[in-house]
């Protein structure tokens, strides 16, 4: 469990760097090397698959939430899914 000051700061890092086409490009290419389809990542982190593709044509930004659970499975730092500036340092 994170503190306050620590959630506070994640949440703002996200709403500074989110870029929604690194994103969309991230986790397509992710979804391929992991051999999963979308819908079932939508279903590992509890979303329905529209609201997976509301996530790519733009009509909705995914809470920091949906990000964190998407890494987890995922298996790769939060930030790297939606920042195009991280480099792996964190």
């Amino acid at each position: 469990m994170i503190d306050k000051a620590e959630r506070d700061k994640a949440m703002s890092h996200f709403l500074k760097h989110y870029d929604r086409d690194y994103f969309k490009q991230t986790v397509k290419r992710l979804v391929k090397e992991k051999h999963i389809t979308q819908k079932r990542l939508a279903e590992l982190v509890q979303i329905s698959p529209g609201t997976f593709t509301r996530y790519f044509d733009g009509t909705l930004r995914p809470s920091l939430t949906v990000v964190i659970r998407m890494s987890y499975v995922l298996q790769v730092p939060v930030v790297s899914l939606y920042d195009p500036t991280y480099k792996g340092n964190d």
